[in-house]
């Protein structure tokens, strides 16, 4: 985390220019300008980014803009209050601006490291794979922008270890309602995984001994998969559900409370961000921002025009991956993902990175199609596979 925070202080008060970094936090800067000097109200709680109007509305100077025009309420609020609050402890600075993003993307190693850690990886392989990601052009720049994945692999590494810890405490299972609810107001792809990970966790799919790469109870009746010195604290898996022969059952039992807490975080997670977005906007603005990433034609107010074939949109998205990674590691992703769909410790995991990546390449084409992060999210689940992949 560390050596990330380093090699991104330097541009820690970079000019915002015509790039994704600058727009994003232009858009930021605005909103939390207008939080502190318009107030709460007035301001749609961050949403207001005048006196920028929204060019897809077409106002012309001097008239009075709808609101729609001059709010951004789009996506899950959560970097927009982060970047208030900094802006309010810091000022109306560039540095306001970029240190939350910052300390969220350099979390994202820890985070990342945590998961593969509880799902039973050596450091060997953790540090491989995570230092394959941070090789990467994809991560220096937008790891650090808001648009991240830390969250999400967050939610994934605590949920796995609810459900094979022994007895977790009430901070335990607050912080982790917390952590789900955060996570659900993060991003669409982050608050998507928290809906696929109750289901998964609902069905046992994670059900997986840490450290022990899902070994069966035949296994554990042998006395093999857990140490004789985890038996002996009573970690890994309690004596009585030895005893008794009910290994399975034990762990099918932990996993009500931890879908509880999964759907209370999301719950909460999901309110707050509803009751802001339709503070701001309505539903016919945002199925119009959904018809236009999906759509590769005419939008009422997108403004787009766009049209290619599906052989030109791989070939553009090959372009974008190629300016920022190395060709290592583009080609070593496939296999990457092979085996971390093999391995019963990662494969819950890549399959839920993966499917919400691919959602976004694939589902939102148009967005894909313009923006060259679009394709950021595929470091998580080739991250992830390359652990296994390595170990």
């Amino acid at each position: 985390m560390l050596l990330v925070l380093v090699t991104w202080i330097p541009d820690l008060f970079l000019p915002l220019g015509d790039s994704d970094d600058g727009r994003i936090m232009a858009r930021f800067g605005l909103q939390a300008r207008n939080f502190w000097q318009l107030g709460p109200i007035e301001s749609h709680f961050g949403a207001l980014v005048e006196p920028y109007t929204r060019y897809e509305y077409n106002v012309e100077l001097g008239d009075t803009p709808p609101l729609a025009a001059v709010t951004y309420a789009h996506h899950p609020p959560l970097h927009l209050f982060m970047v208030i609050a900094s802006v309010g402890m810091l000022g109306d600075s560039l540095a306001g601006l970029r240190i939350p993003g910052f300390i969220m993307g350099a979390a994202t190693v820890a985070f990342i490291s945590a998961l593969l850690r509880v799902r039973g990886f050596a450091w060997g392989p953790t540090l491989l794979s995570v230092t394959m990601m941070l090789s990467s052009g994809f991560f220096y720049v937008y790891g650090r922008i808001g648009v991240g994945y830390s969250l999400l692999v967050a939610s994934i590494a605590v949920a796995s270890w609810l459900v094979v810890a022994e007895r977790p405490g009430r901070w335990a299972w607050g912080g982790a309602v917390l952590l789900f609810a955060f996570a659900s107001m993060q991003s669409w792809i982050a608050l998507a995984s928290v809906l696929m990970l109750t289901v998964c966790v609902r069905f046992g799919w994670l059900n997986r001994p840490a450290g022990i790469g899902g070994a069966s109870s035949q296994r554990f009746k042998r006395g093999k998969g857990v140490s004789p010195q985890c038996l002996k604290r009573g970690k890994g898996v309690s004596l009585q559900c030895l005893k008794r022969g009910k290994f399975k059952h034990c762990f099918m039992d932990k996993r009500f409370p931890v879908v509880g807490a999964l759907v209370l975080g999301a719950f909460l997670g999901v309110s707050i961000t509803v009751l802001w977005i339709f503070n701001a906007t309505d539903i016919a603005e945002l199925g119009d921002r959904v018809q236009l990433r999906i759509n590769s034609g005419n939008s009422n107010s997108g403004n787009s025009n766009l049209s290619f074939t599906f052989g030109e949109f791989i070939h553009r998205q090959w372009s974008f991956t190629s300016e920022f990674t190395p060709l290592w590691l583009r080609l070593s992703a496939v296999p990457a993902l092979v085996v971390g769909l093999i391995d019963r410790r990662t494969r819950i995991a890549v399959a839920i990175t993966a499917i919400l990546a691919s959602a976004m390449t694939f589902g939102l084409q148009q967005g894909a199609w313009t923006h060259r992060l679009w394709n950021f999210p595929w470091l998580a689940p080739v991250t992830l596979g390359s652990a296994a992949f390595f170990d």
